[in-house]
């Protein structure tokens, strides 16, 4: 890997790190379920501007404070409201969507729609417990959801259903990372990762970055790096390589060539005990026609490049 890249995993893991940067309004706040959340906006904050409502959870034990480290995003990118809602921690609990804490996150999404020019999807990131909320609340509630990024969660649900199709989605775990997350789980976190992916490869046609790192139970810089990859495909409907490959093209042009652009290689992705020959883009992404036509979608909401 050549060494900028390494440079900007460090930059972006050393920010996701340090907690919220000054120049971000930072705002804690009530749902209509009485719970707290964390809400951050940027200070210049432009009229009339539509921003992505973006959400950090966080994991067993903690708060929506800082938003799961995602605070800061509102200061490196110009479209973004950032919440962290602090969900049940005591039971019913909110890694399983348990205390109404899907709909409780709903209703913040109601009520800031109602103060703020919002998309009308949220995109989500989650580590650990976090990931087992976020992958979750996706797969309920697909129609609200542009693109989710989950890792390492302690559990995962086994059956995606077709309608997450139409999503964004990087997911992962560290090799190391052999733990139950409580007595009773049925099996590890690493294992967990591998029967769900093993659901979604069988399943077909997901837009999908899996990956593994080499780490326990922490978030490594791959963790940082594709979190924001996948937040940018998400929300511009473009993959990386094709928005270098379309700049300063007419919105005809654009799509003509995206059209075109149909070419799949062979990787292989190996999660440590299966190994799977992934058909995938000039990314590393696998691609889905669900999720190809919602994002032809977004890219005319959005008007990518105009």
């Amino acid at each position: 890997m050549k060494t900028h890249n390494w440079m900007k995993r460090f930059v972006l893991l050393l920010v996701l790190s340090i907690g919220p940067m000054l120049g971000a309004k930072e705002e804690q706040r009530k749902c209509g379920m009485g719970r707290d959340y964390w809400l951050y906006t940027p200070d210049n904050m432009v009229p009339n501007k539509i921003y992505w409502l973006v959400v950090g959870v966080h994991g067993a034990k903690g708060s929506g404070k800082g938003a799961a480290g995602l605070a800061r995003w509102v200061n490196e990118m110009d479209n973004v409201i950032v919440i962290g809602p602090s969900f049940p921690i005591n039971g019913p609990y909110y890694q399983g969507l348990g205390g109404e804490s899907d709909r409780q996150l709903l209703e913040i999404q109601k009520t800031l729609q109602k103060e703020f020019k919002l998309r009308g999807k949220m995109f989500l990131y989650g580590f650990s417990g976090g990931s087992q909320y976020s992958h979750r609340f996706a797969i309920k509630h697909p129609e609200s959801v542009i693109g989710v990024s989950a890792h390492s969660g302690g559990s995962w649900d086994l059956g995606v259903p077709p309608a997450a199709k139409k999503l964004l989605w990087t997911v992962s775990c560290g090799l190391k990372d052999t733990g139950l997350s409580t007595p009773d789980a049925k099996q590890t976190r690493i294992d967990y990762f591998r029967s769900f992916y093993a659901g979604m490869h069988q399943a077909k046609g997901f837009t999908c970055k899996p990956f593994v790192t080499e780490q326990g139970h922490q978030a490594a810089g791959e963790v940082a790096v594709n979190t924001s990859e996948c937040f940018r495909v998400a929300t511009t409907g473009m993959f990386d390589y094709q928005l270098e490959a379309t700049k300063g093209m007419l919105t005809a042009q654009r799509e003509s060539w995206i059209m075109k652009d149909t070419q799949l290689a062979d990787k292989t992705f190996d999660d440590g005990k299966n190994k799977y020959v992934l058909k995938v883009n000039k990314d590393g992404w696998t691609v889905g026609n669900d999720a190809l036509r919602a994002m032809a979608e977004t890219r005319k909401a959005v008007s990518v490049g105009n």
